[in-house]
């Protein structure tokens, strides 16, 4: 919910109007509603919890009694970087 200065609710259209015009001040472009359901996974089915979880992002299930942080295995490497500037300076 976001609410105004006087501590009224906006109404659901109110906040959505507000949402593309900071998208469009930022320059982004705003998705339609094919590409909010492709970005969402809306209507996507996978074949077991464990794809889902991995497809997701989110940790595997534990195993039954065990206690502890869980992740997907990897080889260990870094993931690649994406060429972008990562230097702090280099944005001024």
């Amino acid at each position: 919910n976001i609410w105004d200065m006087h501590k009224k609710r906006w109404s659901t259209p109110k906040q959505i109007e507000w949402a593309v015009k900071q998208s469009e001040q930022f320059g982004r472009k705003v998705a339609t509603a094919e590409e909010a359901r492709q970005i969402m996974k809306v209507g996507v089915w996978y074949d077991s919890v464990e794809e889902t979880l991995f497809k997701l992002g989110l940790p595997p299930n534990r195993a039954e009694g065990y206690k502890g942080f869980l992740a997907h295995d990897t080889d260990g490497k870094l993931p690649r970087s994406t060429g972008a500037a990562t230097s702090p300076v280099s944005i001024l």
